[in-house]
């Protein structure tokens, strides 16, 4: 990409829980997208924000009629499936960014109180992934995203990164720049020791040379839902 290109972002707003909209919204205006795309229930929180979407796509089963008269005001493209399908809406808005080949797709909304949907939203990072585009999935807690190369992750020192091997076995994993360093090591989805690193430098380094990584990068030291010591 030329340094003088401008980055072109699209932003999914999902239909997950979103307790902090100032939160999202600050995100938002700091990625200052190019696209902006609901998955169905998003839409209310996109106008919660007072953000008016490019795109809604899904079955739209939770707008009613007040809500979908302010999508066509705005001049909104809408695209509606049936409600009967196999694509959740996530997945159907996610395949519509891909059409627009963004260089990265930034997703809220994806995660809450349905640990089902935060469990089949991880999908979405694999089929970014497949597309060759970065996706990553941000919530008022942490941010979500793969790797499956060498990536120099930017953050606090004392940041919680939990890293695990993604959706199967993953080798030549090195991390630097963290609390439990690694050098050519092997993960396996039957031990997850990944959990709870830390950041010791503001530049860390994670790489992997076959498989994907799962990171996940809380955005607080010590803060995590449920409290500051929050763990199972």
């Amino acid at each position: 990409m030329n340094k003088k290109e401008k980055k072109k972002i699209a932003c999914i707003i999902a239909g997950g829980a979103l307790t902090d909209l100032h939160f999202v919204l600050s995100c938002i205006q700091q990625l200052n997208p190019s696209v902006i795309i609901c998955a169905d229930g998003g839409v209310k929180h996109a106008f919660r924000m007072g953000i008016k979407p490019h795109l809604a796509v899904g079955d739209l089963d939770s707008i009613d009629e007040a809500t979908m008269r302010d999508l066509v005001e705005c001049n909104c493209k809408i695209i509606k499936h049936p409600e009967k399908k196999d694509e959740a809406d996530s997945m159907l808005a996610l395949e519509e960014a891909i059409k627009l080949t963004p260089h990265e797709i930034v997703i809220f909304g994806a995660t809450g109180y349905r640990i089902d949907h935060t469990l089949a939203n991880l999908s979405l990072l694999l089929k970014g992934n497949k597309a060759g585009i970065t996706v990553r999935i941000i919530d008022e807690w942490c941010e979500i995203f793969l790797v499956d190369d060498k990536y120099t992750l930017k953050g606090q020192v004392g940041q919680t990164v939990s890293i695990l091997p993604f959706p199967g076995r993953a080798t030549g994993i090195t991390l630097q720049g963290f609390e439990y360093p690694l050098k050519n090591a092997k993960m396996y989805p039957l031990k997850p020791y990944g959990i709870s690193n830390r950041l010791i430098r503001e530049k860390a380094t994670i790489k992997v040379e076959k498989g994907k990584l799962l990171v996940i990068r809380f955005h607080r030291p010590g803060r995590f839902p449920g409290g500051e010591n929050s763990e199972c």
